[in-house]
């Protein structure tokens, strides 16, 4: 579950750190987590974004056509 204050950044090199904290580490580094969008596993080198929806964390692709689905803040 995301903590109640929106996460706007988070820098390339802490993406780790914020998936541990998250409990989400080890399916990050063991290829279980995927773009919401395309299916593509998220790595390093394709990491775009995390969002929630209805509570639950997604991830997204680097690819524009991935990026540009992303759900609108209200």
């Amino acid at each position: 579950m995301l903590p109640k204050k929106d996460l706007e950044a988070v820098h390339r090199q802490d993406i780790k750190a914020l998936l541990e904290t998250w409990g989400l580490l080890a399916d990050f580094e063991a290829g279980k987590i995927k773009c919401r969008f395309c299916g593509d596993v998220i790595s390093e080198h394709n990491f775009g974004a995390i969002f929630s929806e209805n509570k639950q964390i997604f991830f997204a692709c680097s690819k524009l056509d991935c990026l540009a689905k992303l759900p609108k803040q209200k």
